[in-house]
């Protein structure tokens, strides 16, 4: 199994906080952790290049 570890700090992870927030708030469900907050952006990555 892999593991991807990222740390973010001062406006990056600003930022990633209220990303979270906006997912939670826009999207059905809601987005319990950073790991779920990165699948989700994954996935709508995916979409939008394809």
């Amino acid at each position: 199994m892999s593991e991807f570890h990222a740390t973010l700090y001062g406006d990056d992870a600003e930022r990633a906080t209220q990303m979270k927030d906006r997912l939670d708030q826009e999207l059905p469900g809601s987005v319990a952790s950073n790991a779920e907050m990165v699948r989700t952006l994954l996935d709508l990555a995916e979409e939008s290049l394809e």
